[in-house]
C-alpha cells in the first residue's frame, strides 16, 4: 500500500514538474530569435496598394499625428555575417550591406538629396533596417528590409520635432 501511494506522488510530481516548465517555456526566444507570443506581420493601412507578387513599397507620410503599422515579411537574404552600413555624399545617402563571409557590397536604398538618411538600426533578427530620415523637410522612421525590399514610411515628425535612437525592440 506505501510502494503504491509513494508510486502515485512521484508520477504527480512528473506531471506537475513537466507542466512548469512547459509554462516557463512560454514567452522565451525560440531558435528562430522570435518569441513564441511574438509575431513580425502586422496588418498595414496604406495608402498604396502593391500588385500581386510586388512588394509594398510606402513612402509617403501618413496623416499628421499618426502612423501606420509596418508590414514585414520575412526576406531571402543569405544567412552570412553581414555589415550594414550608411555612406552620405553630397547627392544623398546610400544604404550598403558588405557580406563577411563573400566580401560583396550589396545596395540596400540610396537617396536623393533631399531624402537623406540620418540614423540606421539593424534589427534583432537581421532582417530589417530601422531609419531615421529626413524627408521633404521633416524626420521619418522608416523601415526597409535588409535585401533592399519594402521601404515603408511609418511615421513622419511635425516641422520643427526632431525623432533620436530609434530602435525595434526583440519582440
Amino acid at each position: 500500500m506505501y510502494h503504491n501511494r509513494t508510486w502515485q506522488r512521484f508520477h504527480c510530481s512528473c506531471a506537475i514538474f513537466c507542466f512548469l516548465i512547459m509554462l516557463s517555456a512560454c514567452g522565451q526566444p525560440l531558435g528562430n530569435g522570435l518569441s513564441s507570443s511574438s509575431s513580425l506581420t502586422f496588418k498595414a493601412t496604406s495608402s498604396t496598394t502593391p500588385t500581386p507578387g510586388q512588394a509594398e513599397t510606402v513612402q509617403t507620410c501618413p496623416a499628421q499625428a499618426s502612423a501606420r503599422a509596418a508590414v514585414m515579411p520575412r526576406g531571402t537574404v543569405e544567412n552570412h555575417a553581414a555589415i550594414i552600413y550608411l555612406s552620405q555624399k553630397d547627392a544623398g545617402s546610400t544604404l550598403l550591406r558588405y557580406d563577411v563571409t563573400t566580401g560583396s557590397v550589396q545596395t540596400i536604398l540610396q537617396t536623393s538629396q533631399s531624402e537623406t538618411i540620418q540614423e540606421a538600426n539593424v534589427s534583432p533578427d537581421g532582417q530589417w533596417v530601422l531609419l531615421v530620415s529626413h524627408l521633404h523637410d521633416q524626420l521619418a522612421i522608416q523601415v526597409v528590409r535588409v535585401d533592399g525590399q519594402q521601404l515603408q514610411t511609418l511615421y513622419c515628425a511635425p516641422a520643427q520635432a526632431s525623432i533620436d535612437a530609434a530602435l525595434l525592440s526583440p519582440d
